[in-house]
């Protein structure tokens, strides 16, 4: 099976296209109370602390070898304090973990809220 574009022509595997597909998303506000704005296959967004946050999927992966890929920028509350590193964490067929965080100065690793968050879900659904 293929897909092609509106003319016929231009055609790509249909395996391709689910394969390479995002298998989740969201963008959020990372507030005390963690807000998506919009997402993809996400069912909750919980708050575990300052700059921990967990998303359930809707509908589960395969497995937990899935990548995922997670990002962020400034918090406003804090002005001149950046987020720099965003990680997956704890990953499971039906959940992830988003760390975000910044080095502070004395180059510790502390946990911040995120003014917006973003990630992306590649893998197998089950």
């Amino acid at each position: 099976n293929t897909l092609k574009d509106a003319s016929g022509n231009n055609s790509v595997a249909m395996s391709t296209v689910a394969e390479g597909s995002a298998k989740a998303w969201n963008r959020f506000v990372g507030s005390s109370v963690p807000t998506l704005l919009d997402s993809f296959n996400n069912s909750t967004a919980t708050d575990n602390g300052a700059g921990d946050y967990t998303f359930a999927f809707t509908n589960s992966m395969s497995n937990a070898n899935y990548a995922a890929d997670c990002g962020g920028g400034r918090n406003p509350a804090l002005a001149g304090t950046d987020a720099r590193i965003q990680n997956p964490d704890q990953m499971t067929t039906s959940n992830y973990v988003f760390n975000n965080s910044y080095l502070d100065a004395n180059a510790h690793t502390a946990y911040i809220d995120a003014g917006i968050g973003l990630s992306t879900v590649h893998g197998d659904l089950a």
